[in-house]
């Protein structure tokens, strides 16, 4: 691809070229590794795990730091020398750059911060800045560059950016991500073909006016596994069973209200017109479900003088299952879509899937968002329990959710069909999930490196035979939940 297309690059932002040079250098050299090195070692204190201090490792750093700088430097190099211009977003280089380095990779320069950023965490010994710090730069620079940074290129350079995204990777060299696809292609297409059977059938049971539809029968299947699994796990902690019995009951009403009143929020405009919309419409938010669970657990802890984060801790471990069967639910229900696809997906047929109802289409190939949210859900639960088996402090668990759930969902969001904002770049589930994140941090740098005798015990066998003896109301909030999620009257959306 030539270089032949030259811009007009004066920022249109009322900063100066020098104060735009100096914030970056500030944010890209200074605040950037030392925040990602403050989370890192931090975590390294509250969860310590030891790395090897072998020379293999030590030359296994240096190589990544080495390897790492000197492709950031000869990319930087390239775009001032060759692009007439300044690595930096909102100073543009002058000429479209696309062979050498960036024939290779398109974001050289974040990829090479990335490895050397890694090498240091290795030559520190720091096993939370290599496995969490690190990840989530490549996470933060993946979704900037792909969602934020591309966008703006394509406006700029056009047809020849996207010709350029074709045949050039952001990450994985193309003879590896096309043997990958041919690989995984089948087995993605059968998902698809499952996930279009579940979406085939949004009502389970209907009889005059009456509707019962078949998301509840996930929801309620996810919400009797995470009662009977945090029902194990507060009689491991010792709590007494009435008091378990009572918590199970605040949650579920927390849960469902909380859920429905983030939904109001969202439709607050609407609600100013018509009042009864809120109580006539059938909606649900899962972020404010999970903010009821957490408010639920801090009045529990609250009532009863446990330590909260011991018992934040607990239902972190359980809202998972709940989370991952309940989005599946949504696909039947046609609720939560992606946008548009191309080639796989889900397909919407049945006229009283969600998106077709109010889209108004016929038929729509979503992305299968939905089944992206299960399997974020179905992989913080096995990480959840697994690090329950190492001893932590209290409160360690629920900052990991509210730093590690966030970062999935970001992404996930990426690909939902929903109104965008801020420069028509993020929704308002990113907003939220920005939120969630900071909430994380605060807690992650407030908690006690000093382990109590309320840190997370990891799930046994006997506990949960203990815990069958509740089994009846697990039962009942299972009832509850199905009716309170699949139950509508004369049409589906409304009581």
């Amino acid at each position: 691809m030539e270089n032949t297309l030259i811009l007009d690059v004066h920022p249109k932002s009322h900063w100066s070229v020098p104060a735009i040079i100096l914030l970056y250098i500030f944010i890209f050299w200074l605040f950037l590794p030392v925040f990602l090195f403050a989370v890192g070692l931090r975590l390294d204190m509250l969860a310590p795990v030891a790395m090897s201090a072998a020379a293999a490792s030590t030359i296994f750093g240096w190589s990544l730091v080495v390897c790492g700088f000197s492709l950031l430097a000869a990319s930087m190099g390239q775009l001032w020398f060759q692009g007439r211009g300044l690595p930096i977003s909102h100073l543009p280089p002058c000429q479209f750059v696309a062979n050498g380095i960036y024939k290779y990779f398109r974001h050289p320069i974040y990829l090479g911060f990335n490895a050397a950023f890694a090498g240091l965490a290795v030559l520190i010994a720091s096993f939370w800045s290599l496995a969490f710090s690190s990840p989530l730069l490549l996470a933060g620079w993946i979704i900037y560059a792909r969602f934020y940074e591309e966008p703006a290129l394509i406006k700029r350079f056009g047809d020849s950016y996207k010709a350029y995204m074709e045949t050039t990777p952001l990450l994985i060299p193309k003879k590896v991500k096309r043997s990958a696809a041919g690989i995984l292609r089948p087995l993605f297409k059968m998902i698809c073909v499952g996930l279009t059977a579940l979406a085939r059938r949004p009502v389970l049971f209907r009889r005059g006016n009456l509707i019962l539809v078949t998301n509840g029968v996930f929801v309620m299947t996810g919400a009797f596994l995470f009662v009977q699994h945090v029902t194990t796990l507060f009689l491991i902690q010792g709590i007494q069973k009435s008091r378990v019995a009572v918590f199970l009951f605040g949650t579920m009403l927390s849960a469902s209200f909380f859920g429905y009143f983030f939904w109001w929020l969202g439709h607050w405009r609407e609600l100013i017109r018509q009042p009864w919309l809120g109580i006539k419409n059938n909606g649900f938010v899962s972020f404010g479900a999970f903010f009821g669970l957490i408010f639920a657990s801090a009045i529990f802890a609250w009532r009863f003088h446990y330590p909260a984060l011991m018992i934040t801790d607990v239902v972190v471990r359980g809202t998972f299952i709940n989370y991952a069967i309940g989005r599946m639910g949504c696909v039947t229900y046609g609720c939560c879509w992606g946008k548009a696809s191309t080639h796989y997906g889900i397909l919407y047929q049945n006229p009283q899937a969600k998106v077709l109802r109010l889209t108004g289409k016929k038929e729509a190939l979503c992305y299968p968002t939905q089944a992206f949210s299960s399997l974020e859900g179905l992989l913080l639960f096995v990480l959840l329990n697994g690090l329950a088996f190492k001893r932590l402090p209290a409160g360690f668990l629920t900052a990991m959710v509210f730093l590690l759930y966030p970062v999935g969902r970001t992404f996930i969001e990426f690909f939902r069909e929903r109104r965008l904002w801020f420069h028509e770049h993020f929704n308002e589930g990113h907003l939220s999930c920005a939120v969630m994140f900071l909430l994380g941090l605060a807690l992650l740098f407030s908690l006690s490196p000093v382990i109590t005798g309320y840190s997370p015990r990891p799930w046994n066998g006997h506990a949960f035979i203990e815990g069958l003896s509740l089994l009846p109301i697990t039962l009942l909030i299972g009832l509850c939940v199905f009716f309170v999620t699949s139950f509508h009257w004369k049409r589906i959306g409304t009581w």
